[in-house]
């Protein structure tokens, strides 16, 4: 009983571990904004959906300084309003 106990407890701290990791390479807030504002200032005019090349032109930002991307538009936004970490 103890040792299931044990390795419960174990697979616990390796599954939180593994969680916490997976946000850790994430660009800090600011760094977000001040991208999303550089790739409003480089927009075409003729830009149809500006929500989509937003969140393309800023995860190429992100991707080419070695950070992870975001999946949705939303997603990019919430995180630049959070305050830096």
């Amino acid at each position: 009983m103890k040792l299931c106990n044990v390795v419960m407890f174990g697979m616990l701290v390796m599954f939180n571990a593994a969680a916490s990791t997976e946000q850790t390479n994430l660009a800090p807030p600011s760094l977000v904004q001040d991208y999303f504002d550089y790739c409003n200032e480089i927009r075409p005019d003729d830009e149809a959906d500006l929500n989509e090349y937003s969140l393309n032109c800023v995860n190429g930002q992100l991707s080419d300084a070695g950070f992870d991307t975001f999946t949705l538009y939303k997603e990019m936004i919430e995180h630049m309003n959070k305050e830096d970490e």
